[in-house]
């Protein structure tokens, strides 16, 4: 597996809210897991099993209004976005 992450720039500094973990290959959205249950996890614990599977994403086409919905609605600081071609970017 392999881990993205979401966040804000600072200038030279970033903050980071959420690990996303990927399927190697694919690049399949498995899960994500923020910084926080990261670093409060039992040290042998694997991030499959901190990791929240099926995450709320947003489509990059995906009307504006609905993406705050989410936002709103989650309480989310940072979402996975993807594109009609099944890959990712940073929303």
């Amino acid at each position: 597996m392999r881990s993205n992450t979401s966040g804000r720039s600072h200038g030279n500094k970033e903050s980071i809210y959420a690990c996303y973990v990927l399927e190697p290959g694919s690049w399949r959205l498995l899960g994500a897991v923020s910084l926080r249950d990261l670093v409060m996890a039992e040290l042998q614990s694997l991030v499959v099993e901190v990791m929240r599977r099926n995450p709320i994403t947003v489509a990059a086409l995906e009307d504006q209004e609905s993406v705050a919905h989410k936002i709103a609605k989650y309480n989310l600081l940072a979402s996975r976005c993807w594109s009609r071609t099944g890959e990712w970017s940073d929303s």
